[in-house]
């Protein structure tokens, strides 16, 4: 069964500050999970995406990415065959998690923006 934990379309309106290409974003994550499930998308090819990281509620690293073009679905299971490459299987900690996504820098051009969505999943 699929639960929706989060779905945001981020936007950057002024490249020019100094924080704007690192975004963080917190979410829950309820008890008894066994699989975490994020898609992150870019309305084109311009607006990459240097670096996204996920972090769970015990600031475990669950999951790095370099270079996302477009889009990029991955999954944090507790077990390896069921994990996605790049991911760090194991037991599915409640609490809030972290998403941190960093631009690429310079941005390409005035306006970014991306849609993310994370779902839970029990088996």
């Amino acid at each position: 069964m699929d639960i929706a934990l989060d779905h945001k379309r981020l936007t950057i309106e002024d490249i020019n500050k100094p924080a704007a290409t690192f975004l963080i974003e917190r979410f829950d994550v309820p008890e008894l999970l066994d699989k975490v499930i994020l898609t992150v998308s870019t309305p084109s090819d311009e607006d990459k995406i240097a670096c996204i990281l996920v972090y769970d509620s015990l600031y475990n690293l669950r999951a790095e990415y370099r270079d996302i073009h477009h889009s990029k679905r991955l999954i944090i299971a507790e077990t390896d065959i069921e994990s996605s490459t790049g991911t760090r299987p194991g037991p599915i900690a409640s609490g809030e998690w972290i998403l941190v996504v960093h631009l690429q820098d310079p941005l390409s051009k005035q306006h970014w923006h991306c849609e993310y969505e994370i779902m839970g999943r029990k088996n």
